[in-house]
Parts: structure tokens; C-alpha cells; sequence
């Protein structure tokens, strides 16, 4: 996460804010890039999935294997039930190639990439 012009800093999903940086990964440029946060929501829930060590909601898509997929479908995702927490929906902008994802980073497990879905409004 980059807020400003300060140095990357890792944070907690819950610390970070509109407009703060965070790094994702650029497909087309085949590199990490920051994206702007544009918004952030909170949900209570007690329904999660621990993919790779990350407890994240049942149908957020996970980059694993190589390929985009629903966290309840990821290889070894494990249900996990009963742990009261907020769901933090981080929406980051868009770039050039309309990508919009985002590392889960803890500092000691591999991260894990996010995408950061769009729903169509009507």
C-alpha cells in the first residue's frame, strides 16, 4: 500500500482507505502496478474460505493455478464457519487495459491476487 508520495508499507485490509495505493498485478505488462482505491465497504459475515491462508468470501475470484476462480472452488479452499468479521469490499480503479485486481499480503504467506469484480448497474 502507498499513501501519497510515502515509501510502500504493508497494512491490514481494514486500515486501508479511499484513495490510498495498493499493488496488483498488470497481465498485459506482465509486472505489480498500484492502483488507486476508489471505495470501501464493510459487510458483517461469518461465511469465509481460507485459500492459501487468506480467509476471503465464498465467490470472490482468486487468481490460483494460473487461472480466475471462485474462492469456494479454489484448489484446498477450506470452509470456514462461525467467525464473526467484516468483509472488506476494496474497490481499486481501472488502468489503461481495464484490469482491476489486488494483492492479499500478510508479509509471511505467498500473496494472494484478488480481483476486484464489477457489477453492471442497470
Amino acid at each position: 500500500m502507498k499513501r501519497g508520495e510515502d515509501e510502500p508499507a504493508q497494512i491490514a485490509a481494514k486500515e486501508v482507505r479511499d484513495g490510498d495505493f495498493i499493488r496488483g498485478y498488470s497481465f498485459t505488462q506482465k509486472q505489480d502496478i498500484y492502483r488507486r482505491v476508489s471505495h470501501i465497504r464493510h459487510s458483517p459475515t461469518t461465511m469465509w474460505f481460507r485459500v492459501q491462508g487468506y480467509l476471503v468470501s465464498p465467490c470472490e475470484a482468486v487468481f490460483v493455478n494460473g487461472e480466475w476462480v471462485e474462492a469456494y472452488k479454489a484448489e484446498g479452499a477450506e470452509k470456514v464457519r462461525g467467525i464473526p468479521a467484516n468483509r472488506i469490499e476494496i474497490t481499486v480503479e481501472t488502468d489503461d487495459y481495464q484490469e482491476r485486481n489486488y494483492y492479499l499480503d500478510d508479509g509471511t504467506t505467498a500473496p494472494l491476487l484478488i480481483h476486484n469484480f464489477t457489477l453492471p448497474r442497470s
